[in-house]
């Protein structure tokens, strides 16, 4: 009986051990980072996993950015007085929520504050592509009174000469819709810190979103897509989850 008893009070020893080997080998760190792509930029953050005994990491995420359109071209009307900016033919927002995940294949490990990190990342994302209409401050001269209008833009009755720059970025929000679409992407990233708790990484890598139609950004239909390639630049900032 008491052999029976030391035997399971090792047991239980060793299991202790090994949970609390297990625990430390294995990293969290919580990242928060900001992209700059073609036509437009995202910002995001995400719980990334490595641990000690192998060169993998795995990482969850949300990213959060506008889409754009390479057509988009900004003016200012210099005929009328108070003038801001708006985009030719640009006739609706759109912002993308991007979750994502990604993995990781380190070609070499930061193990301390004077090292650096070479890896190459991959993954994949779930877009959620909301748009709502873009309004205009439309100059309107009548007698006795002149002034603007906020309303809907619309190129085809819309005279550039008499709009006076974007109305609110807010405005017609409710009006819009949502597009679904997948995307991938791909890196290369080195990471440093002053700390082995805190990092900082850059990553310049490619990415690919699709979606299930067309994003209406622009009024002529012709030139709008549902595919959007880009190059991207992406830095970011980690620091070691308990």
């Amino acid at each position: 009986m008491k052999d029976l008893r030391l035997s399971t009070y090792c047991l239980v020893l060793v299991s202790l051990f090994l949970a609390d080997n297990t625990k430390s080998q294995v990293n969290n760190f919580i990242k928060i980072d900001a992209q700059i792509r073609n036509f437009g930029f995202d910002v995001g953050a995400g719980l990334y996993k490595t641990n000690d005994f192998d060169n993998l990491g795995i990482a969850y995420g949300i990213r959060l950015g506008p889409i754009n359109h390479p057509k988009e071209i900004p003016v200012i009307n210099a005929g009328l007085p108070g003038s801001s900016s708006f985009k030719l033919n640009k006739t609706n927002y759109t912002w993308a929520l991007r979750p994502f995940v990604q993995k990781t294949i380190y070609f070499s490990k930061r193990k301390s504050r004077f090292q650096v990190a070479c890896s190459l990342d991959y993954g994949a994302s779930v877009n959620a592509a909301y748009y709502w209409p873009v309004y205009i401050w439309l100059y309107q001269g009548r007698a006795p009174f002149d002034g603007y209008a906020n309303v809907q833009y619309n190129p085809s009755i819309h005279d550039p000469n008499l709009i006076g720059g974007s109305s609110s970025f807010t405005r017609g929000f409710k009006e819009g819709d949502l597009i679904w679409g997948v995307g991938c992407f791909t890196a290369l990233t080195v990471e440093w810190g002053s700390y082995r708790s805190l990092k900082n990484s850059l990553s310049l890598g490619i990415s690919n979103d699709i979606f299930m139609s067309k994003i209406p950004l622009l009024h002529n239909e012709s030139l709008n897509r549902f595919n959007f390639p880009a190059l991207f630049v992406n830095f970011a900032v980690g620091f070691e989850k308990d």
